[in-house]
């Protein structure tokens, strides 16, 4: 159904509290779902989906968690990645994962990034290195 990435990168705050990615750029959208204002998906139609995202930290502490998140509804759902940088500081750490779930039509899912490290740290504005995606599998009863 959609691709969407960011066209720059990104900052993510230090604090431990997972921060939303605004993906602002939809690589295709066959149905409009991808909000590129709020990096918000509203699922089109109900069945199971595969909703998935990945991103890479620039610059990573060492010895510090990175977490992914999936939210549906404003509210924390799945964990999608959670990977520890190296003893080594100013790592890159690349976090990816996908899940199949049920939907609504309606829903609204999106993809956050979470990090132990002591200050602010970027997303890497590739397109190939921080994306989301949603893809239907099937209609369910």
């Amino acid at each position: 159904v959609l691709l969407g990435t960011i066209t720059a990168n990104f900052s993510v705050a230090a604090g431990g509290t997972p921060v939303l990615i605004v993906f602002n750029s939809a690589g295709f959208d066959t149905a409009g779902a991808l909000n590129t204002g709020t990096g918000r998906i509203t699922v089109p139609r109900r069945g199971t989906y595969e909703f998935g995202c990945g991103w890479t930290f620039l610059a990573m502490d060492a010895d510090v968690q990175a977490l992914l998140w999936m939210y549906l509804n404003a509210s924390q759902s799945k964990r999608l990645g959670h990977v520890y940088s190296s003893a080594t500081a100013s790592r890159t750490v690349m976090v990816n994962g996908a899940v199949q779930v049920q939907l609504q039509s309606g829903d609204v899912v999106d993809c956050r990034a979470q990090h132990g490290s002591a200050g602010a740290i970027n997303l890497n504005g590739s397109s190939t290195d921080t994306y989301v995606y949603l893809r239907w599998v099937s209609d369910w009863p």
